[in-house]
């Protein structure tokens, strides 16, 4: 069995996402792409998958911290904390991608700033709201 990461790792990976999320809103502003014309089915799609890789973030996550609670009563003391590191991860994770589709949209396919701001605001917001705690059942 592995042992499960503390809560001062965890907390690590948190600074660093925001570290990185700072960097690609950084980056993509200095290599931004002027956008030319209308919105095609590439940002369409591009706002699905933002919406998307949110949603889904967040409905794992609530999964995985459910499945921590429900396993605070198990015989083996990691597995609720195996769960609470898998759901506090997933959370960060899916923030920072959301902050990445940005970066595409910012370096790839040529957005409106608009839509590429509202990508980074919601990743970053994210990465606000999944700011790691400590487990309630520990």
């Amino acid at each position: 069995m592995k042992k499960p990461l503390s809560f001062s790792q965890v907390q690590a990976v948190w600074v660093g996402a925001i570290v990185f999320a700072l960097f690609c809103i950084v980056f993509g502003g200095f290599r931004r792409k002027a956008f030319h014309g209308d919105f095609d089915w590439r940002h369409w799609l591009l706002v699905v998958l933002v919406a998307w890789s949110a949603w889904g973030g967040i409905s794992v996550r609530r999964k995985l911290v459910a499945r921590a609670t429900e396993q605070s009563k198990a015989v083996d003391p990691t597995a609720p904390l195996n769960a609470w590191t898998a759901s506090q991860l997933v959370g960060i994770m899916s923030a920072e991608g959301v902050v990445l589709w940005g970066l595409v949209s910012n370096i790839v396919i040529a957005s409106p700033q608009w839509l590429s701001d509202a990508f980074f605001t919601l990743g970053v917001l994210l990465l606000f709201k999944f700011i790691p705690r400590r487990p309630t059942f520990s």
